[in-house]
C-alpha cells in the first residue's frame, strides 16, 4: 500500500468544525453514497495515521456522506481535495481529543478536560436521542408503506419548538474614564446533583455480553419508553436492530442483536464525547480570555470591509445576503439601506392532512371529476377548519379566533418595542414555522418585487405593512401554500456606519438589535464573532504544535477508489 508522508497540516482553520461533528446514525453502508460494498477489510482499512492514531475507511465514508460532501463539494461529487479535507479534520479531531483527554498533558496529572457526571449523563442523552430520531424516522417509513396516519386517533401533535429564551449576553458595555469598557459577565455555578452516570462503559469487570445488556436496557428503560409507544414504534425498533445485525453479519462481527447494539452505541457515544471534550475546552479556553473594545473594533472592521469589497464588486452579492435569513449583514450599501426591511410572521400552517386532501382535490379536478365549484367549495371548508394549539397549554382554537387574540394584544400598547414582545409571545405559543423560532435575523423583504425570494402573497403583503410606515403593525391573515400569516413590519434596515471613534462605533454596535424581535445586539454578535476566531487560532496553533515533529501518513491507496 502506498504511503505519502506529510509534514505540513495541508487544510487549517477547522475552527468549529472540529466541535460540531455529528453523524448519521444508520448502518454505513445504509443509502451510502460513495460504496456499495460491505466487506469487513475494505471499511477497516486505515486512511491516514498520526502516531498510533488511525482513522479508517468506515469513518471517512460517514463523516464524508453527512458533512464533508456539504462543506467542501456542493456538486455533490465526491474530488480528491474534498476526501483529503474531510480526512484532515478527522485525524486533527482525533489528535486534539487524545490530548485533551491524557493526564500527563494536564496538571496535577489530571486530563485537561475531565468531564463531570452531569456532562458525562448529557452524552448518554445526546446518544440515546439519537437512536430514538433513527426510530422514529424508520417508523415514518413503515407508516409511508402501509399507508398509516402518523397521527393516531385523529388526533394533531404539535411540532416540538424549543421555548424562547432571552439571549444571554457575555459581556457588558460600560464607560469608564471616558472610555468604552467591557466587562466580563460571570454566571453564577450551577451545582450538580448528579451521582452516577447512566452507564459506565469503563467498567472492565463487565462482560460484553453484560454490557450490552445494559445499554439495550438502558435505551429501553430511559429513553424509547418515554415516547408514546405504538405498534409502530417497536416495528420500527425492531427494524432499526435487524438493520444493524445485518451489517455485523456482513462484516463477520457479531450474530447477537444486543452486541450489535452495543457495538453501534459505542460508535455514537464516541462522537458524542469527543464532541463533549471538545465544546468543554472551547468554552474553558474563552473563559479564559478577556475581550476588550479595541479587538471588536478591529473585527467589525475587518467584516465590514470584507462586505463593503464584496458589494462592491459585485453589488449582487449584497441582495444575495439579505435574501438569506441566516445571514448578518455588517455593511449596508447606502444605495441599497432603504430598498430592505424586516418582518417577523407567526404561520398557522395547514395540516398534513389538509393538504393531503387538498392535493386529492386537485387531482381530481385535473381529472375532471369534480367541477370548479365544487373544488372550490370543497377547498374552502378544508381550510375554515384550521386550528392551531398553545404549545404551552396545549388549547386549540381556530386561525380566526387566534388572529383576534393577536390584534387585541399588539394593538392595545403603542410602543413598537412592546408591540414586537407581544408579538413574538404569540410566535413561540402558537407558529408551526420552526424557522422562526429562536433565530436571530428577521426575514428581510426587497421593496423591488423582482428580487423576492418569498412567495407573492406575503411579500406583496409586507410591502402593504412598509407602506404604512408604523414599526410593529400586524397585517390580518395572509394565506399562502403552507397555511394563514399574521406578519408584523420590523423597521427598515439598520445600518451601522463604521467610525474610528471607539466609543461611538461600541455604542452604535451595542444599540443596533440583529432584529427588533429579539434581545441580542450587533455588539453581542461582534463579541461572539472575536471569540470564535480567537479560539480558532488557538485551536490551529495547539493542533500544530501537537502534531510537530511526527509525520501524519496518507493511505492514499485506502481512498483513491472514493473519487469520482
Amino acid at each position: 500500500m502506498e504511503k505519502v508522508n506529510k509534514t505540513k497540516h495541508r487544510f487549517s482553520k477547522f475552527i468549529t468544525m472540529l466541535v460540531a461533528l455529528i453523524f448519521v446514525f444508520v448502518p454505513v453502508l445504509a443509502g451510502c453514497d460513495l460504496v456499495t460494498l460491505n466487506q469487513n477489510k475494505y471499511l477497516t482499512q486505515t486512511v491516514v495515521s498520526w502516531g498510533n492514531i488511525t482513522v479508517e475507511k468506515e469513518d471517512l465514508i460517514r463523516t464524508y456522506n453527512n458533512y464533508g460532501n456539504s462543506a467542501y463539494d456542493n456538486s455533490g461529487t465526491p474530488t480528491q481535495q474534498g476526501i483529503e479535507k474531510t480526512i484532515d479534520l478527522l485525524i486533527k479531531r482525533a489528535v486534539l481529543v487524545d490530548y485533551l483527554t491524557d493526564a500527563k498533558n494536564g496538571k496535577e496529572n489530571k486530563p485537561i478536560v475531565n468531564l463531570t457526571m452531569a456532562q458525562q449523563n448529557q452524552v448518554w442523552t445526546n446518544v440515546y436521542s439519537s437512536i430514538n430520531s433513527s426510530v422514529n424516522a424508520l417508523e415514518k417509513v413503515l407508516r409511508a408503506d402501509e399507508d398509516a396516519t402518523l397521527v393516531e386517533d385523529g388526533e394533531e401533535t404539535t411540532p416540538e419548538v424549543a421555548e424562547y429564551s432571552a439571549y444571554k449576553p457575555t459581556y457588558s458595555l460600560q464607560f469608564k474614564d471616558g472610555s468604552a469598557v467591557l466587562n466580563k459577565i460571570i454566571e453564577d455555578e450551577i451545582v450538580e446533583n448528579t451521582s452516577k452516570a447512566l452507564y459506565d462503559k469503563n467498567d472492565k469487570t463487565l462482560t460484553t455480553a453484560q454490557k450490552a445488556k445494559i445499554a439495550y436496557d438502558n435505551f429501553t428503560k430511559l429513553w424509547l419508553n418515554h415516547t408514546d409507544k405504538t405498534d409502530y414504534t417497536d416495528r420500527a425498533f425492531s427494524r432499526y436492530l435487524n438493520n444493524l445485525l445485518k451489517a455485523e453479519k456482513d462484516r463477520n462481527l457479531s450474530n447477537d442483536i444486543k452486541e450489535a447494539f452495543l457495538r453501534e452505541v459505542d460508535r455514537i457515544y464516541k462522537i458524542y464525547y469527543d464532541n463533549q471534550i471538545l465544546t468543554v475546552y472551547q468554552t474553558q479556553f474563552e473563559n479564559s480570555v478577556a475581550i476588550d473594545a479595541q479587538m471588536v473594533q478591529q473585527k467589525f472592521l475587518e467584516l465590514y470591509n470584507a462586505g463593503q469589497e464584496s458589494y462592491n464588486l459585485d453589488n449582487s452579492n449584497y441582495k444575495t445576503t439579505m435574501q438569506s435569513t441566516s445571514t448578518t449583514a455588517y455593511f449596508n450599501p447606502k444605495n441599497e439601506v432603504n430598498n430592505w426591511f424586516e418582518v417577523y410572521h407567526l404561520l398557522i400552517g395547514f395540516s398534513d392532512d389538509q393538504t393531503s386532501k387538498m392535493s386529492a382535490l386537485k387531482t381530481e379536478l385535473q381529472n375532471e371529476e369534480i367541477t370548479l365549484a365544487e373544488y372550490n367549495k370543497q377547498i374552502e371548508q378544508i381550510k375554515n377548519a384550521t386550528t392551531v394549539t398553545n404549545r404551552y397549554t396545549n388549547e386549540t382554537i381556530t386561525y380566526t379566533q387566534l388572529l383576534q387574540k393577536v390584534q387585541n394584544a399588539v394593538n392595545s400598547v403603542q410602543d413598537p418595542a412592546v408591540k414586537m414582545e407581544k408579538f413574538r409571545e404569540f410566535v413561540y405559543a402558537y407558529s408551526t414555522d420552526k424557522n422562526s423560532i429562536n433565530v436571530e435575523n428577521g426575514m428581510y423583504i426587497p421593496t423591488d418585487e423582482s428580487l423576492d425570494n418569498m412567495v407573492k402573497p406575503f411579500a406583496d403583503a409586507s410591502r402593504e405593512l412598509r407602506a404604512l410606515d408604523k414599526e410593529g403593525a400586524i397585517s390580518g391573515l395572509v394565506e399562502t401554500t403552507y397555511g394563514y400569516h399574521i406578519i408584523m413590519y420590523a423597521g427598515d434596515v439598520a445600518n451601522v456606519v463604521y467610525t474610528g471613534n471607539t466609543n461611538l462605533l461600541m455604542t452604535r454596535l451595542n444599540n443596533t438589535l440583529l432584529t427588533k424581535t429579539t434581545n441580542k445586539t450587533m455588539l453581542d454578535k461582534v463579541i461572539e464573532q472575536v471569540s470564535l476566531s480567537t479560539y480558532a487560532d488557538h485551536e490551529l496553533s495547539l493542533i500544530d504544535q501537537i502534531m510537530s515533529g511526527v509525520d501524519t501518513v496518507y493511505y492514499l491507496d485506502a481512498y483513491k477508489d472514493l473519487f469520482k
